[in-house]
Formats: C-alpha cells, sequence, structure tokens
C-alpha cells in the first residue's frame, strides 16, 4: 500500500487486522520488515498493525528534500490522518522513538494512546552537561562518529535465520544510500527532546537493551527520573540495540502487558 506525504513523497506501508491501531517505526536505516515478528502478534491478539518505510528507506521514494526528524513525524500524522487512526499506539524503535517524541511536540498527544520507545536516548550528542548520548559522539567528534556509527554489531544474541534472509533480501532490493541520508542523520543527532519526555502525560514504556552497543552511560536512569507516574522504564537483559529482533517474544510479552495494563484489558 501507498500514500503520499504533505510535500508529495511516496511512502509504502503495510495495514493489517482490526482493532486499536499500532504504528510500528523503524530507526535510521531499517526497514518496516523488522517488525516481522510483532506484526502477527498483534494482529492475533486483536489489534490493527500498521508498519511504514521511512522516505529512503525500503519501498518508500528516494528524495533529498525535508530529511529532519520533525518531517517524519509530519508523516506519521499524515498517515495516520489517512487512515482516519484515532487512540493509536506508537512503537518506535532507535530513531523511531526520536520520531514519536517528535510527533508528540508537533500534534500533542489527543490521537495517542500509548507510546512504546525501543532503545533511545532523548539527546543523542553529548555535552558538558549529559553524558547519556551514543558513545563518543559530541560536537567534535560528529563528523567522524556519525558516517561509522551504524557499521558497529548492534545485535548481541542470533537472529532467526528467516528474519535474517528476509532483511538481507529487502535490503539488497531496496538499497540504503547512507550519502543520500545523512542530512537525516545529522539532524537527529542534534535534537534534544529531554524536555518532551518530562512534558509526557500519557502511559510510555521505555524499553532498553542491557548490552546495547550505542549508548556512552545509563540514560534510562535519567529517564526514570523525569517520566510520569504511568510510565515505566525496562531493561532487557543479555541483547544489544534491537529488543524487538533479538529476544521477540520476551519483547512482544513485556510490551503487550503493558499495553493491556494501560488499556484495562
Amino acid at each position: 500500500m501507498q500514500f503520499l506525504t504533505d510535500d508529495h513523497v511516496k511512502l509504502i506501508y503495510t495495514d493489517e487486522g482490526d482493532g486499536q491501531p499500532i504504528i510500528f517505526l523503524t530507526g535510521y536505516s531499517g526497514i518496516k520488515e523488522e517488525w516481522y515478528f510483532q506484526r502477527n502478534f498483534y494482529v492475533n491478539h486483536g489489534y490493527r498493525v500498521i508498519t511504514v518505510d521511512w522516505r529512503n528507506h525500503g519501498e518508500s521514494a528516494r528524495t533529498g528534500k525535508n530529511l529532519t526528524i520533525k518531517q517524519l513525524a509530519a508523516d506519521v500524522n499524515a498517515l495516520s490522518m489517512y487512515l482516519k487512526l484515532d487512540k493509536v499506539i506508537l512503537i518506535g524503535h532507535s530513531m523511531g522513538a526520536s520520531v514519536i517524541w517528535a510527533y508528540q511536540s508537533q500534534y500533542g498527544e489527543t490521537h495517542i494512546a500509548i507510546i512504546i520507545t525501543i532503545d533511545e536516548s532523548p539527546k543523542l550528542t553529548n555535552d558538558a552537561d549529559w553524558q547519556s548520548g551514543v558513545r563518543n559522539l559530541n560536537a567534535q567528534t560528529m563528523d567522524f562518529v556519525l558516517p561509522t556509527m551504524m557499521n558497529q554489531q548492534m545485535c548481541m544474541q542470533p537472529i532467526d535465520s528467516k528474519l535474517r534472509q528476509l532483511l538481507a533480501q529487502q535490503h539488497e532490493s531496496h538499497f540504503f544510500d547512507a550519502t543520500l541520508n545523512a542530512p537525516l542523520l545529522a539532524n537527529h543527532a542534534l535534537s534534544d527532546w529531554r524536555q518532551t519526555l518530562a512534558d509526557l502525560s500519557i502511559p510510555q514504556l521505555i524499553v532498553t537493551g542491557e548490552r546495547s552497543p550505542i549508548w556512552q552511560h545509563d540514560f534510562c536512569r535519567y529517564c526514570e527520573k523525569i517520566i510520569n507516574d504511568e510510565s515505566r522504564v525496562v531493561t532487557i537483559n543479555q541483547v544489544g540495540h534491537m529488543p524487538q529482533i533479538e529476544v521477540p517474544e520476551k519483547f512482544n510479552e513485556i510490551t503487550l502487558d503493558f499495553i493491556q495494563h494501560k488499556l484495562g484489558i
């Protein structure tokens, strides 16, 4: 399926099941197929599951315009309006989490029921007052760290062979151009969503990987101090940056339990 964003970029999405809608949002360079183990699980539990490829990602159109986190948030809003969704559950991995915070800051919480973010600090770039961003990333090292950040091993647990093959096929068919997307990564690195996170009044589950290679320090302790009483932080042991594909059964159990508890199911 496809739709056009407000600035006329074609995005490809999937839409399966009935019930309360969940939009799954991938990280930088990620593709919608990463939610393979979540799609059937949540459809079988009575939810409407929507996944989408960002501009310049997966099957969506390539463009050099409007490569910012706020524009991706606008794209999520456009998709939600196109599908006439309400009380959406937003689940975002890595950069997808930052897009959720950008969405909330631009459009408010009226149409959101629950937020789940996966292994993402609210501020990537470290400075004198903040040391919970990406390892070794600061204003002086940005030109070196950003281009190489995605080259490291993200997962600490073996990935299911069927999913690994699917992802490899999709990446081969739909090349990710890191040079074209460099402005998006830079904008992502310079964003600061700490105040947005502190201002949230709806429930948010923050999932982190105990062995994530991305983060310099334990940002989840900061998050625990500022989130509202309806929110919580959960760290999954022995996983890296992508718990949703490293230990999908555990991830699905944790997220579904949070969702059902907050919805009173």
